[in-house]
């Protein structure tokens, strides 16, 4: 009789795991199959790569306005084409190097000073932008552009947000460098 009675907890035990393993697998199968056809909605990202703007924006115009064609150097550049994209890159002296491209490294060095590699040794940009005046133009900024130094006529914040910078140089031939960093 006890052997008998051994036998049979053995099945009970052996039953209700089964049991629980079974409402575990019901579960998890149920809510997979709930959540496959209510996928949410893609959103559009805003014209800032889906970044909240921290508002501090700069006026380019000198005056009060936002229109940039009042300050030299700005009316062949396009900006809301260069603003529109936040990805991290350097776009200038005939080639661009962008973080999203496989290959390109961001270096940040505890002076503030970034550089774009590119791992195969390439192409490299070191960007240092020295101090912002009240105009959101900066001191002393240098741009090293595959070792050579770049004479920097004017160095400009164009725009950030929480969690990027787009710079705008202008070197002393008046060609445009766009430097976007974290």
């Amino acid at each position: 009789m006890k052997m008998r009675l051994s036998r049979i907890r053995i099945f009970i035990n052996h039953a209700l795991r089964l049991l629980a393993i079974s409402a575990v697998l019901i579960f998890i199968m149920t809510a997979c199959d709930r959540s496959s056809g209510l996928h949410r909605e893609d959103v559009p990202k805003e014209e800032n790569g889906g970044k909240e703007d921290t508002g501090n924006t700069p006026d380019t115009s000198g005056d009060g306005s936002s229109n940039s064609g009042d300050r030299p150097g700005f009316d062949e550049f396009d900006s809301d084409r260069e603003l529109s994209d936040s990805g991290f890159r350097y776009h200038g002296s005939g080639f661009t190097l962008r973080f999203d491209d496989c290959g390109v490294l961001i270096k940040i060095h505890a002076d503030g000073t970034r550089e774009l590699i590119n791992i195969e040794g390439t192409e490299r940009i070191i960007f240092s932008s020295g101090e912002m005046t009240a105009d959101s133009l900066f001191n002393s900024a240098a741009l090293t552009v595959k070792g050579v130094n770049i004479a920097i006529k004017k160095a400009m914040l164009k725009k950030q947000t929480a969690e990027t910078v787009w710079y705008h140089i202008i070197d002393t031939s008046s060609n445009d460098h766009v430097i976007v960093l974290p």
